[in-house]
């Protein structure tokens, strides 16, 4: 019994780890959250912006649905929980350009008001891009972006 366990373990960390889009310099939050409706903001914008390639102003996260940071563009208006819920990047968000001045967490809904955590990518730093490719769909609805 206790065999399975490790392996359960270790086959869980393995899949966490593969989630990330980058490395991640801090440890990632709690694999599994609830957060409360109030706490979760819309999305400020209805309509996408194309994207040239990792277009994004200094200062803000920008999401895309192409990798590369190519396709359709949002960018945040602010640090906080947001929704992807209904909008053109719900479960269609490839790629992160992180120019704020905290992580971005990516989740996915697991229902029952529960969120697990995809991956996540640090902001910019000397030595790091602050971008981050999700090479498959992780099924992507909430963000949440640190100050």
């Amino acid at each position: 019994m206790r065999q399975i366990m490790v392996l359960v373990a270790a086959a869980v960390s393995v899949l966490a780890l593969s989630a990330a889009p980058a490395a991640a310099t801090t440890d990632p939050q709690p694999t599994v959250v609830r957060i409360p409706a109030t706490a979760v903001n819309a999305m400020k914008v209805l309509t996408p912006q194309r994207a040239a390639g990792w277009d994004c102003d200094p200062g803000f996260s920008c999401y895309y649905t192409g990798l590369d940071g190519t396709g359709s563009r949002w960018r945040a208006p602010s640090c906080g929980w947001f929704t992807l819920e209904g909008s053109f990047l719900q479960n269609n968000l490839y790629s992160i350009h992180n120019l704020g001045n905290g992580r971005v967490d990516v989740y996915n809904s697991i229902g029952g008001g529960s969120y697990e955590l995809k991956g996540w990518v640090d902001p910019r730093s000397l030595n790091w891009a602050g971008r981050g490719n999700f090479h498959e769909n992780i099924g992507a609805d909430l963000i949440n972006i640190y100050c």
